[in-house]
C-alpha cells in the first residue's frame, strides 16, 4: 500500500516484526505452522511477502487464507487453520475480519496468539461480541503509534484531539495516522517550497532529500526518504489490547526494529 510506504513501514515489515515478536516471546517456534488470513490486493499480498520471508528465515510454515474485503464471516477459514494445526494466526485485513477470526477461534477452542497489521484493529471492536477474545489474544503491529503512547508529542496530540472533537474515540489508524500524514506532507512541501519547485518532479525530488525526520514518536523511528524503493522506516510499535487505554492499545515494545526486518529488501 503506497501510503504506508510514504508514512511508515510497509505491511510486509509489520508481518515480519509481528511473527518475530511471537518467536522471541516463545509463543511460536521453528517448525510451527502459522495461519495468515489476508486481503487480496496490495495490502494483504504485501503482508504475505513478509510472513513468507520470515518463515523462510525461521523455519515456520505459512498456511495462507486469501479473502475479499466483503468476507466477514471467516468460520470456514478458521476451521481450515484449526485443521492444519496452526500455532498462531496473522491477520492482514480489516477490523471486521480480525474480530471474526478472534471470535470464531475462541468459540471453537483454537486458543492461539493473533497478530494484526495496524489497519486490522479499531477500539470499537472491544464492545463487540469478539471483545473478550481480542483482549485475550490480540497483538497489533504498526509503525503508527497507538493514541495512548506516552511521549510529549502523542500526549499533546490526544489533548488537542479531545478538545477539537469532544467525545470522539482516538484511533491508531484514524486520528494519529491522519495527523502524521499532514505533518510529513507539510515537511515535504516545505522542502519543495525552499527549492522553489512545486512541480510533481520537484516534490518527488524534495522527498528524496529528507532524512532523519522525527515525528516525536508518532511514527516509530525517524524517517529516511533518500533510498528509493525502500520504506522510510523499519521500526514498529508492538501493542496489546487494553480497554482502559485511549484507542484501546498499550505499547509492549517499541519503537523497535526486528532483526529480520533489517536485512529484508522490500520489493525484492
Amino acid at each position: 500500500d503506497p501510503h504506508m510506504q510514504l508514512f511508515g513501514t510497509t505491511y510486509d515489515i509489520e508481518a515480519i516484526s509481528g511473527l518475530d515478536y511471537l518467536m522471541r516471546t516463545n509463543r511460536i517456534k521453528s517448525g510451527d505452522k502459522v495461519g495468515h488470513v489476508y486481503f487480496e490486493g496490495d495490502f494483504g499480498e504485501n503482508a504475505l511477502k513478509g510472513s513468507q520471508y520470515l518463515a523462510g528465515q525461521s523455519g515456520l510454515t505459512i498456511v495462507g487464507q486469501k479473502i475479499k474485503p466483503t468476507d466477514t464471516d471467516l468460520s470456514a477459514q478458521v476451521a481450515a487453520l484449526r485443521a492444519a494445526g496452526v500455532r498462531a494466526i496473522l491477520v492482514s485485513a480489516g477490523p471486521t475480519q480480525t474480530a471474526s477470526v478472534a471470535g470464531v477461534a475462541k468459540a471453537t477452542g483454537l486458543s492461539v496468539p493473533i497478530v494484526a497489521n495496524g489497519p486490522g484493529f479499531t477500539p470499537q471492536l472491544l464492545g463487540s461480541p469478539a471483545g473478550p477474545a481480542l483482549k485475550e489474544n490480540l497483538t497489533v503491529v504498526s509503525s503508527i503509534a497507538p493514541p495512548a503512547l506516552s511521549t510529549p508529542a502523542a500526549t499533546q496530540l490526544q489533548q488537542d484531539f479531545a478538545k477539537e472533537y469532544p467525545g470522539a474515540v482516538p484511533t491508531q489508524v484514524g486520528s494519529v495516522f491522519g495527523y502524521v500524514q499532514a505533518k510529513v506532507t507539510k515537511e515535504i512541501l516545505q522542502k519543495a517550497c525552499d527549492s522553489k519547485d512545486l512541480t510533481r518532479q520537484g516534490i518527488l525530488a524534495a522527498t528524496r532529500q529528507i532524512s532523519g525526520l522525527d515525528t516525536g514518536g508518532l511514527i516509530a523511528g525517524t524517517l529516511d526518504y533518500t533510498k528509493a524503493g525502500q520504506p522510510p522506516s523499519r521500526s514498529v510499535y508492538i501493542s496489546q489490547v487494553d480497554a482502559a487505554a485511549p484507542g484501546g492499545l498499550k505499547v509492549v515494545e517499541g519503537p523497535m526494529e526486528a532483526s529480520p526486518a533489517k536485512a529484508y529488501q522490500a520489493g525484492a
